[in-house]
C-alpha cells in the first residue's frame, strides 16, 4: 500500500510492500515513473487510487523522531497479519533499507537531498498531469445510439411499446442559467419489465422483475449535471479536484441527497419554476416532493431505469450490453469521472446512464412489489436513498440497468452525483 505525504519542513513516508500491490499500470499519469516518483503521485491522489479515504482503510499509529525538532515520522498501517516491511520514502525519494534502523526510524535526510527530490518530483508529476490532460476524451464527443444489426441478438433486445423510438423524434427542451445551457429529453408515458432476468450476471435478489406503468410525460437530462452548471447555480463546486481544464464538463460529484434537493429547488427558483420540494430545517430536514410541479426533481427510480432502457430495452447497459460502448467503470476511466457525452448514447438520446457518476433518485429503498405498479415512489418509510447507474470506480455488474444501491441521504462522495428530471404532464 502506498502511503499518504505528510507536509512538514521535512516528510517522511512508508511504503507497505505487500502481497498485493496496488498496480500503477492502471494510471496513466505514472508512465515513466519511477517507484519514488509513483508513489508520491498515488499519495497525492487517494481517491484515484482506493476510491475511498485511507482512515477508512488503514489503522495510523504515529511516531515521533526528531533531528532539532523540525523532523516527523509518521508510520500507517502495517498489521501483524500483514507480513509489510516499510520501505521510507523522503519526499517521495527511496532511502536504501540499510538506513532503516532497528527501531524503523530512517536517516534524517541532508537539504540537499530534500531540495534535490523535491524538485525531481515535482516535475514529473506536472508533466504526468499535463499529459493525462490532453489524453482525455473531450465533453460532448459520444457517437448517437448504433442500432444493432437486424436479426442479431442484441436486435432482439430492443423493446417495448417505444420500440420505434430515437432520439431524432424525442422532444427535447433547453434552459441557460448564468451562461450554462442544459438539456432535457421528454421521455413519453409507457409500461416496461423494471429488474433482472434471473440468469443476468452479476444480478441481485432485490432485482426482482415486475411490470411497472408511467402515466406522466417526464423530462430526464441528457447528461448528468455538470461541475459548471452546480457552480453556475450555487456559485459553490464540492467535487473532488478531477481533470484539468475539463473539469466543468465532468459531472458534479461529492452531493448528498439533501445536496441534490437543494439543487433542484434554486435552479427551479432561477428559472421561474414552481419548487418540487419542501424542504424542512437542519441538515437533514424532512423533504416532500410534489411531483405534478412544473419545478426540477430527480427522478423516481422507475424513472430512471424507463429511460435507461428508452422505454423497453433488454440491455444489460443503458444502451448495449457492452460496457465500453456506453459508460466508465474501474476497468477504463483510469479511475476519475470524465466529461460527460463521450460515450454512445442510448437510443432516446441520453448519455453517461451507465457509470462515470452514480445518480441520487427520489426513492426510500425498499424491495420491489411482487404484482405491476403504477407511478412507483419508492418505500413509505426507512431511511437509505437509491442511486442508480455505477461510476467510473465500479465494476461493470454494478452499472446494470437493473442494479440498485443506497445510502444515507447525508452521505456524498467522489462518485455521487445526480441527473435532473421533472413533470411535464
Amino acid at each position: 500500500m502506498v502511503l499518504k505525504v505528510f507536509r512538514a519542513r521535512r516528510t517522511v513516508t512508508y511504503e507497505y510492500q505487500t502481497e498485493e500491490e496496488i498496480d500503477t499500470s492502471a494510471f496513466p499519469e505514472c508512465a515513466g515513473m519511477d517507484a519514488a516518483q509513483r508513489l508520491r503521485w498515488c499519495a497525492e491522489h487517494p481517491d484515484r487510487v482506493w476510491g475511498g479515504s485511507f482512515d477508512e482503510w488503514l489503522n495510523g499509529y504515529e511516531f515521533s523522531h526528531s533531528r532539532d525538532g523540525d523532523s516527523t515520522v509518521f508510520l500507517f498501517g502495517g498489521r501483524e497479519d500483514d507480513n509489510a516491511f516499510p520501505h521510507a520514502f523522503v519526499n517521495g525519494v527511496v532511502l536504501p533499507t540499510d538506513d532503516l534502523g532497528g527501531d524503523k526510524y530512517p536517516r534524517v535526510p541532508t537539504d540537499d537531498e530534500v531540495r534535490e527530490a523535491q524538485a525531481a518530483t515535482d516535475a514529473a508529476y506536472a508533466a504526468a498531469v499535463a499529459a493525462a490532460a490532453a489524453a482525455a476524451p473531450q465533453p460532448g464527443t459520444g457517437k448517437p445510439w448504433r442500432r444493432p444489426r437486424k436479426g442479431s441478438a442484441e436486435a432482439s433486445k430492443v423493446g417495448g411499446a417505444h420500440a420505434a423510438l430515437t432520439a431524432a423524434d424525442m422532444q427535447r427542451e433547453s434552459h441557460t442559467v448564468n451562461g450554462q445551457t442544459f438539456e432535457l429529453v421528454h421521455c413519453p408515458p409507457g409500461t416496461f419489465t423494471m429488474g433482472s432476468p434471473e440468469d443476468e450476471a452479476d444480478r441481485e435478489d432485490n432485482e426482482t422483475q415486475h411490470e411497472v406503468t408511467l402515466t406522466r410525460v417526464f423530462a430526464l437530462g441528457v447528461f448528468p449535471v455538470t461541475q459548471a452548471l452546480w457552480e453556475a447555480v450555487t456559485g459553490e463546486n464540492p467535487s473532488e479536484p478531477q481533470g484539468g481544464d475539463d473539469a466543468p464538463q465532468r459531472p458534479v460529484d461529492t452531493v448528498s441527497w439533501f445536496d441534490s434537493v437543494r439543487f433542484c429547488n434554486a435552479l427551479s427558483a432561477k428559472l421561474g419554476l414552481a419548487a418540487a420540494y419542501t424542504v424542512g430545517e437542519g441538515e437533514e430536514p424532512e423533504v416532500t416532493c410534489d411531483v405534478t410541479a412544473s419545478g426540477f426533481r430527480l427522478p423516481t427510480e422507475a424513472e430512471w431505469e424507463y429511460a435507461a432502457r428508452s422505454g423497453g430495452d433488454a440491455f444489460v447497459y443503458a444502451g448495449s450490453d457492452d460496457i465500453d460502448e456506453v459508460g466508465w467503470d474501474q476497468d477504463n476511466s483510469n479511475q476519475s469521472s470524465l466529461p460527460v457525452g463521450c460515450k454512445m448514447a442510448t437510443r432516446w438520446g441520453l448519455y453517461d446512464l451507465t457509470g462515470n457518476v452514480l445518480e441520487w433518485c427520489w426513492d426510500r429503498f425498499g424491495d420491489y412489489p411482487s404484482e405491476s405498479s403504477t407511478d412507483p415512489v419508492g418505500a413509505g418509510e426507512g431511511l437509505d436513498r437509491v442511486y442508480r447507474g455505477g461510476c467510473w470506480c465500479s465494476t461493470a455488474g454494478y452499472a446494470r440497468a437493473a442494479r440498485r444501491d443506497r445510502d444515507d441521504p447525508g452521505y456524498c462522495y467522489s462518485y455521487l452525483g445526480l441527473r435532473l428530471s421533472r413533470t411535464i404532464t
